[in-house]
């Protein structure tokens, strides 16, 4: 009997992938375990233990290596709302006007 090893997701992740690695490991939706997680961390007296594992789990488990990394690079998540830096300036970024010179 093997066991399967627990990765973060690099796909299915709104914060650092935990939730969804673990969803995708125990084969359930990924919304349970997000909602078990918030239900953990309100429930009073259970904050900071909530908190406390799912930074453990944040740095404890690997990020699962997908086909296309490219996509889902947490950079390019904030090169979308912040654009690239050239020379010390932002460029390409979506929410800023472009002066013409």
């Amino acid at each position: 009997m093997s066991i399967k090893p627990i990765y973060r997701s690099s796909k299915n992740k709104i914060f650092g992938g935990v939730a969804g690695g673990l969803a995708e490991r125990f084969k359930i939706n990924s919304k349970v375990v997000r909602i078990a997680f918030v239900i953990v961390f309100v429930f009073p007296g259970t904050t900071l233990f909530a908190a406390i594992g799912y930074i453990a789990l944040w740095i404890i488990m690997p990020i699962k290596k997908s086909e296309d990394n490219s996509k889902n690079n947490t950079s390019d998540f904030f090169k979308q709302f912040f654009g690239k830096k050239e020379a010390g300036r932002v460029v390409d970024a979506p929410h800023v006007e472009k002066k013409s010179e």
